[in-house]
């Protein structure tokens, strides 16, 4: 079986769930030839089955429906919510598809009203035509599945490895991984921060589409005594850097399925969530939730508590191993 997978901006992945994702599933599957078609450029060694995605729909129409014929690439799986109108036209070219939408950015007040209805109408789409839609997170799926309740609407949750079961000693510093942008609400977390006088690590890139909100964060950072940032981190670091922690915070204003939520978790840490539906339905055991619109992290009690109940949480529940049997079955009922 082939299948090529379009739409991570790297792989391997450097930082981000959907290419943190891409790459695990691709990598649990031994008995599958995988493909990659990524957004940024590629380094000449990287291997040849990774290609950079062309520009253009048409011109990524012609891309992926020639290299699918010279590769005899039995699927085409689509990862983002602008590639629908491409998953659209291979299908209707008889090309077997999925397209996973890893959270609605329909969802995100970054987005000016306009373009968050073009997102709604792109995953409404979407789920309309496409045969094979996944969604990582469950409140999407069921939203979209009200609407639609003749169609068929997978849920595969995202799933993550558990790799240190030790009692090393941890550091009492609040740490945070990920994309440091608007709907992370990184700015509200430094100034909480500041006010309860609490230490917290920011580990991850910053979005590259806003200059203006990195200059914001960086003058927070300067007159900050309890926060600091360390730069990005590479996917193979992360779980040995969140294992120096005890506690992870993440106070977004919406997520799919939080790949770095679960990793905290996989390690043994305490987690400090926004009150939002997509952290509810994780339903981890050792966990406080904090509002986004006012965070307070004065009086934080998951602090004092082990977080080892969150790593057996996510073996049961949210295991790389789960999610990559989920897709295999896709793939094998689709040939």
């Amino acid at each position: 079986m082939k299948v090529l997978h379009v739409g991570a901006k790297t792989y391997p992945p450097r930082h981000g769930g959907v290419e943190r994702i891409v790459y695990e599933v691709a990598d649990g599957m031994k008995g599958v030839e995988s493909h990659f078609f990524v957004e940024e450029k590629v380094e000449a060694d990287i291997g040849r089955n990774v290609t950079m995605l062309k520009k253009g729909l048409l011109l990524r129409f012609r891309q992926t429906r020639k290299y699918c014929r010279r590769e005899e690439i039995d699927i085409v799986h689509l990862h983002k919510e602008p590639l629908v109108p491409l998953a659209i036209m291979l299908q209707l070219s008889g090309v077997r598809c999925v397209w996973t939408n890893h959270g609605c950015a329909w969802r995100l007040a970054r987005w000016a009203w306009f373009h968050r209805v073009a997102f709604w109408i792109l995953d409404y789409i979407g789920c309309l035509v496409l045969r094979r839609v996944v969604f990582v997170g469950e409140p999407d799926r069921r939203y979209f599945q009200k609407l639609l309740p003749f169609r068929r609407l997978y849920l595969i949750s995202n799933g993550v490895s558990c790799y240190h079961d030790d009692r090393r000693e941890r550091c009492g510093t609040m740490v945070y991984v990920g994309r440091l942008s608007p709907e992370k609400n990184i700015l509200s977390l430094i100034e909480a921060a500041d006010r309860a006088q609490v230490k917290v690590d920011l580990y991850g890139p910053f979005d590259r589409r806003d200059g203006g909100y990195r200059q914001e964060v960086m003058s927070k950072l300067r007159d900050s005594h309890y926060v600091q940032w360390n730069g990005a981190v590479s996917s193979d670091v992360v779980s040995g850097t969140l294992a120096r922690y005890s506690c992870f915070v993440n106070p977004s204003f919406s997520e799919g399925l939080p790949v770095s939520v679960l990793e905290a978790a996989a390690e043994g840490l305490c987690l400090v969530l926004s009150d939002i539906e997509q952290h509810r339905v994780l339903r981890f055991p050792v966990c406080q939730y904090i509002n986004p619109n006012d965070i307070e992290l004065g009086a934080i009690e998951v602090l004092a508590c082990d977080g080892a109940q969150n790593r057996e949480h996510v073996r049961t529940k949210y295991s790389k191993g789960q999610m990559v049997r989920a897709y295999y079955e896709m793939y094998s009922e689709m040939i």
